[in-house]
């Protein structure tokens, strides 16, 4: 893990040596959590959950680097489980509100002479959790009980860390960048502390995981474009545009000429 962290830190560093653009803005997502607890539980996954923060970004004018963000964000993890594993009726829920700070490296590809990027998202996060609630859910009835549960630092882990990755699409309209990607949030750290550290826990792992949709939308920093550089292939095909446009024009200037000249040869005929 400490290795993986390492190489993402790294690639989410390297960009930064070159030339690039910056990007600043917003994003707010919706999906749903899910529990992976040992022992094993009857588990399901709880959705409503929802994120949104603030984000920086920065493309590197390098081509095989793309680009970085760095994000504060708010968003909801949870996990619900069968009250009793033979009967699916009643089951117990647990929402935990959590500030959340991701590290993310974003390859990409630009298409549509640079007005779209494709992506993909890879990195780390770490997250602190602030408050949470508790709720007993009925089968058909919703929600029956609900109240705020008491974190205690000597039962509950307050500090969560792990991986996300994801896959993305930017639409890039003047200085506005709308973003809409999708991302999975793989937790390493445990909601509840093991039952080695806490006797009343009776669970040895407890990381929360989530899968969210969002959008977002940024604003470039500077008046310059992101274009990155083309590649041998780009070159060759827009030199041959450029050839064809004025193969076509010198025929258009020609044709003008001798209608031109024709005209005048009228004229002088009528003469």
């Amino acid at each position: 893990m400490k290795k993986t962290i390492c190489i993402l830190l790294m690639a989410f560093a390297l960009p930064l040596t070159a030339a690039g653009q910056h990007y600043v803005g917003v994003r707010g997502g919706y999906g749903l959590g899910y529990g992976r607890f040992s022992p094993r539980m009857e588990m399901k996954p709880v959705w409503g959950l929802w994120s949104g923060g603030f984000a920086w970004k920065y493309y590197s004018h390098e081509k095989y680097l793309g680009g970085v963000s760095a994000e504060v964000e708010f968003i909801q993890r949870a996990y619900e489980y069968l009250v009793n594993s033979d009967d699916d009726a009643l089951s117990y829920r647990r929402k935990v509100s959590t500030v959340n700070v991701p590290f993310i490296w974003q390859p990409h590809i630009n298409v549509m002479n640079n007005r779209m990027r494709i992506f993909l998202n890879a990195g780390v996060f770490v997250a602190y959790n602030i408050s949470s609630t508790e709720e007993y859910v009925m089968k058909g009835e919703g929600v029956i009980y609900r109240k705020p549960y008491e974190m205690r630092i000597i039962r509950d882990n307050p500090l969560n860390f792990g991986l996300q990755g994801g896959l993305g699409v930017n639409f890039i309209i003047g200085k506005i960048e709308l973003a809409l990607e999708g991302r999975y949030y793989f937790s390493y750290g445990d909601i509840l502390r093991t039952l080695s550290k806490y006797q009343l826990n009776s669970f040895m792992r407890s990381p929360l995981d989530n899968f969210n949709i969002s959008i977002g939308i940024f604003y470039r920093i500077g008046d310059k474009a992101h274009e990155p550089p083309m590649g041998p292939a780009a070159i060759k095909r827009y030199e041959e545009r450029i050839a064809a446009r004025a193969a076509r024009a010198a025929r258009k200037a020609e044709k003008s000429e001798k209608s031109k000249k024709n005209g005048n040869d009228q004229t002088a005929e009528g003469s």
